[in-house]
């Protein structure tokens, strides 16, 4: 038996009871059972006395707690040193309670050093025990201790024990991942990560979704949700498992699972009160910046990219990701591959909607401020030397691929980002970018920061309405609209020559321009040109979007589109297929046959060609078969469909069957 309590040796608060009630309505004398609370009382003493007769039998270990409660990291040992001790000992204890270092009277613990106590109470009373079975010690939530570098200090000073075994579970904490630094000098750390929590995850979620009332398919989904959802987040995982065993529709359920939990706002309103209250004013500053980066990137962003991101306003940093666990540790992590993410997805959602503390992202000054450096950045002067090396810059992808994404979210108001435009647009580095992209073989984002500029002049050209026409910022508009034109114009009628060439957006792309052109007025009239194009009759760009190659001696004879891909069927039995944003040839399908008609699944999915033996579907994301069908004999279709939700090919034939 073991007692895990506090044995009551009296108080001298009973007498001053007493007294208050005395002077008070309820009673005119003094109540004799507050009278045997006092101190040292014949009642509580006869108790005791009285115990030891029926405690004969009995084998008990007491441990208890001081009448003082240490503070902070204090009453954390003392509490080790009560669990440890129960652990250790069950004591024969026939005539009295077994006080194994319950001080005297006069001895006032809390006044003592804490290194000291630790020794005594601890380290000697661990050293009287031969134990040949592991010994497991778990502090749980060691970051909501006061000094948790005190404490881990402590257990370094404990002798090499080959029983004893610590387990520490925590959020990381700049001042935990000091501290642990320093006690891994001493002893042998092993880390484990949320991240490799996930099948803990899954079984939990597989169990507790067990009760949920509908189909098995229904809770097949939700349970795949919830996995796929959870990014090693165990509490968001409990909370919003309990959400959903209280739905009653599936729009509750998907609401419940997109939504930020009352139990993950507490958490991050916790966590960002005690970054607040830890940091320092430079640090704040960091972290802040570290959160908008984070909170508003197109994609997760590397160590390294995001180092390259904040160099202008903290230059020279020495360990990003050691200043990420120190700064801002409890709500970024960082995968396998480098990645810097939020540790859910719902701190994004805090951050940006919830949030009024001094970490919370105001979404459209963060997308201002990724556009800004993403521009910035592709204006370096020094770039277009680095494009040429076999190592790219390492921020030119991101920036490259990603402005047009941030501009979508720009007010229209702002005269910083006009002018940044401005800039960009009306500089070499608009050629160095178009190059970039097409090394990268990414000249789809033409069409997409294309689309960008309209959107963004169209706002612009309505803000202005109400401006006199003196104060309104036309030259930078009208190029931005002329460069909204060339960039698809540029993509759909040279973007196959820039894929193999792309330096030839320097050398000989602006000169094959329409004279009134953005690109042909800026560089096409420039004479260090290898090549000089006369004659040219056509000042706009016409209707003509792009020029299409199906091969020496062939025709189409069949196109069809569908989602982002069309498709033309030609002379030499190839099936030709094309990204329709950037109409760049994708690859070519042999049927292997002669094919009379061709039909696209309405998603853009699968291809279905009809040759004169067999019918073939097509995978068009991979280019692989997916399956061949026998036609009939002497038949030949006049028509193909995708039908029923894509799941039926319909076929209809000369013979008048479909």
């Amino acid at each position: 038996m073991v007692f895990l309590g506090t044995p009551h040796h009296g108080s001298n608060l009973a007498n001053l009871l007493n007294k208050l009630l005395a002077a008070s309505m309820i009673g005119p004398s003094p109540k004799q059972y507050i009278t045997d609370l006092a101190e040292d009382s014949p009642a509580i003493e006869d108790l005791n006395e009285q115990f030891r007769n029926v405690s004969g039998d009995l084998k008990i270990a007491s441990f208890y707690e001081t009448r003082y409660m240490f503070p902070g990291y204090k009453k954390l040992v003392r509490s080790l040193i009560d669990g440890v001790m129960v652990a250790l000992t069950v004591v024969d204890c026939r005539q009295e309670f077994f006080r194994p270092w319950m001080p005297r009277r006069s001895t006032r613990l809390e006044k003592d050093d804490i290194k000291f106590l630790w020794h005594k109470l601890f380290i000697e009373a661990l050293g009287q025990f031969k134990i040949d079975y592991p010994l497991y010690v778990v502090v749980d939530g060691l970051d909501e201790c006061d000094s948790p570098q005190t404490l881990l200090g402590l257990f370094s000073l404990l002798p090499a024990h080959h029983s004893l075994r610590l387990i520490f579970t925590s959020r990381p904490t700049p001042a935990l991942s000091i501290a642990f630094d320093k006690f891994s000098k001493s002893k042998p750390v092993t880390s484990i990560f949320s991240a490799s929590n996930e099948r803990d995850i899954s079984m939990f979620v597989e169990k507790e979704l067990q009760l949920m009332h509908g189909s098995l398919v229904l809770r097949r989904q939700v349970v795949d949700q919830v996995i796929q959802r959870a990014s090693g987040n165990f509490l968001w995982v409990h909370l919003a498992v309990q959400e959903v065993l209280g739905c009653h529709t599936q729009d509750e359920i998907e609401h419940v699972l997109q939504d930020i939990l009352p139990g993950m706002h507490l958490l991050y309103q916790r966590i960002e009160d005690g970054m607040a209250k830890n940091l320092k004013k430079t640090d704040q500053r960091l972290a802040k910046t570290l959160l908008t980066w984070v909170a508003c990137s197109q994609r997760p962003l590397t160590l390294d990219e995001l180092c390259k991101a904040l160099e202008p306003d903290f230059p020279h940093l020495i360990d990003l990701q050691h200043t990420i666990n120190q700064v801002c540790g409890n709500l970024l992590a960082i995968d396998r591959i480098s990645r810097v993410t939020l540790i859910h997805q719902t701190a994004r959602e805090y951050l940006i909607r919830i949030s009024t503390g001094p970490f919370c992202v105001d979404p459209s000054q963060g997308q201002e401020l990724l556009f800004l450096r993403c521009l910035s950045y592709l204006c370096d002067p020094l770039l277009r030397c680095q494009v040429e090396q076999s190592q790219p810059p390492v921020l030119l992808s991101y920036a490259a691929n990603s402005w047009p994404f941030h501009l979508r979210a720009q007010s229209a108001e702002s005269q910083e980002v006009i002018d940044a435009l401005s800039n960009f647009l009306q500089n070499s580095s608009v050629l160095i970018w178009i190059k970039a992209l097409a090394m990268q073989n990414s000249l789809k984002v033409l069409v997409q920061s294309s689309q960008a500029l309209i959107a963004f002049s169209e706002k612009r050209r309505l803000l202005d309405s109400a401006v006199a026409p003196n104060l309104r910022p036309l030259r930078a508009l009208e190029s931005i609209e002329l460069w909204s034109t060339d960039l698809v114009k540029i993509m759909g009628k040279f973007g196959r020559n820039l894929i193999n060439t792309p330096e030839a957006i320097f050398k000989f792309v602006p000169q094959f321009c329409p004279r009134n052109s953005a690109i042909h007025q800026q560089f096409g009239r420039k004479r260090a040109f290898s090549v000089n194009v006369s004659g040219a009759s056509y000042d706009k760009w016409d209707d003509n979007l792009a020029k299409l190659f199906a091969g020496a001696g062939s025709q189409a004879l069949n196109v069809t589109c569908a989602g982002r891909y069309f498709w033309a069927l030609t002379t030499s039995n190839f099936i030709i297929q094309w990204d329709s944003a950037t109409c760049q040839e994708i690859r070519r399908l042999f049927h292997g046959e002669h094919v009379t008609v061709l039909a696209a699944s309405s998603d853009g999915n699968n291809i279905a060609s009809y040759g004169f033996r067999t019918t073939k579907v097509w995978d068009v994301s991979t280019g692989h078969e997916v399956c061949s069908i026998s036609n009939p004999i002497d038949t030949r279709a006049l028509s193909l469909a995708f039908v029923t939700g894509d799941t039926i090919l319909l076929a209809g034939s000369d013979d008048k069957v479909i």
